[in-house]
């Protein structure tokens, strides 16, 4: 059930649910307006998503985001620390957050959602992806 009281639909999945499933099915039912999570690995390859939308859409945006918060790492980590990255479009943004230096968690938002309020929540999510994934 979502923060707003309604349940979550999950898209028809192409792979198996895995450990990191609950962690991502709590982050999407407890922050109004995130549509889809995925965890990827540090070259942008799919580990586990959840969220009613298309799982290849999905896994293309973990694949295309590693790359570019990568550069942005390599040009300001060092002075920045893991940088988190929000996109934002007309309709829908992403939200790529470091889980560890080589995980990340993809969140996409609807148009109306606000990244800065879906922060604590993100950050509880990763916290559970670091544990589940041991690092």
């Amino acid at each position: 059930m979502t923060a707003s009281g309604v349940v979550a639909i999950e898209s028809e999945r192409d792979m198996a649910e895995s450990a990191f499933t609950p962690a991502l099915r709590n982050l999407l039912n407890g922050v109004p307006g995130v549509l889809a999570v995925v965890f990827v690995d540090g070259e942008g390859e799919c580990i586990d998503y959840y969220g009613d939308v298309d799982p290849f859409d999905l896994k293309i945006a973990g694949a295309q985001l590693a790359p570019m918060h990568d550069e942005v790492a390599r040009r300001l980590g060092g002075f920045l620390g893991a940088p988190l990255v929000h996109l934002r479009g007309e309709r829908a943004s992403y939200l790529y957050v470091p889980v560890s230096v080589d995980y990340y968690l993809v969140a996409l938002l609807s148009a109306y959602a606000s990244w800065w309020e879906a922060l604590d929540d993100v950050t509880a999510a990763r916290d559970d992806l670091r544990k589940e994934a041991g690092v």
